[in-house]
C-alpha cells in the first residue's frame, strides 16, 4: 500500500517488514552514544520521535549524521524513520521531527537527497512519513 498525500510530492515507500528495521531497546549497546535531541511524544504517550547522531540506536547506522528515530514505549523498539530509497541510509542530516497525535505520521527536515526520487535541489526539505506503510513524501515542493 502506498500513501497518497494530498499535496504534490515526490514519494517513496520503504519496507517496514518486522525484523528488518526496528531493533529492541533504546540502543543496541544501551544508552545512546551521541546526543538525542528535541523529543516529541504523540497524544497517548506511546510513541516518541527524536533526532540523534548516535550510531548505536539501530543496526547498520554508519552514515555519521543525525537521523530521525521513533521509539515505541509499549513494545520497546526503536526504528530509524529517515531512510532513503531501497532502505539506504540518508545521505544528509535529518532533524526537527514532529509526530501526529495518533502516531501514524512523522514529519521532519532533512538535507538528504536520497529520501525520495528526484530530490536535486540540495536544500533542506520537509518530509512526511506514514509510519505504518513506510511511505515517505517530500512536502516542501511546489505543484
Amino acid at each position: 500500500m502506498t500513501l497518497a498525500f494530498p499535496i504534490a510530492a515526490a514519494s517513496a515507500t520503504i519496507d517496514r517488514t518486522p525484523g528488518v528495521g526496528p531493533t529492541s531497546g533504546l540502543g543496541l549497546l544501551g544508552t545512546a552514544d551521541d546526543g538525542t535531541m528535541l523529543p516529541e511524544i504523540n497524544e497517548d504517550g506511546r510513541y516518541v520521535v527524536f533526532h540523534s547522531a548516535a550510531d548505536n540506536l539501530v543496526a547498520d547506522d554508519t552514515n555519521e549524521t543525525s537521523d530521525i528515530f521513533l521509539h515505541d514505549t509499549v513494545d520497546g523498539t526503536t526504528t530509524r524513520i529517515s531512510l532513503g530509497l531501497d532502505r539506504a541510509e540518508a545521505d544528509g542530516a535529518s532533524e526537527f521531527a514532529r509526530i501526529s497525535a495518533d502516531g501514524t505520521l512523522v514529519a521532519y527536515q532533512s538535507l538528504a537527497t536520497n529520501l525520495v526520487p528526484d530530490d536535486s535541489n540540495f536544500l533542506r526539505d520537509i518530509f512526511v512519513q506514514d509510519v505504518g506503510t513506510g511511505s515517505t513524501a517530500r512536502a516542501s515542493v511546489g505543484p
